[in-house]
């Protein structure tokens, strides 16, 4: 069996890098900085987003992506979140979070959806590799 020579980090470690991921993720929805969001993403990053069709690859498709979800006024709450350990350079994150804003009919709404982020590690920085995001049923 090879040995795994990469630095595995202990959940206490990890769950402080994850959380202050996640904050500059949700800093940047909340103030629908397009630019700022791309630039927590990988350059070959994907996503499959909430109400995407398609995945999502690289930085001009998430740049798309945003593009639409803040051109809606939607904003983003963390409800919960845990964090597992895959290798030294590689965290997920997976949690709930709810999208609220006002309906074309002025009507307000708030959706609750669950999300997974794989932050992989480069170059000394957290990036996003992959994020999963989609609806919430209402019984768990």
């Amino acid at each position: 069996m090879k040995e795994n020579n990469a630095m595995q980090l202990s959940l206490p470690d990890a769950a402080p890098l994850a959380a202050a991921a996640i904050a500059r993720w949700m800093l940047a929805f909340n103030a629908r900085n397009i630019d700022e969001i791309v630039s927590l993403y990988a350059p070959d990053a994907s996503i499959h987003g909430t109400t995407y069709g398609v995945l999502a690859i690289g930085s001009d498709a998430i740049h798309s992506y945003f593009g639409g979800a803040f051109r809606s006024g939607v904003s983003v709450k963390l409800t919960s979140t845990g964090v597992t350990i895959r290798s030294g350079d590689i965290l997920l994150s997976a949690g709930h979070y709810e999208f609220s804003g006002t309906g074309s009919d002025g009507t307000a709404y708030v959706t609750p959806a669950r999300f997974t982020f794989v932050l992989g590690k480069m170059s000394d920085v957290w990036l996003i590799v992959h994020h999963h995001s989609s609806t919430a049923s209402a019984s768990r």
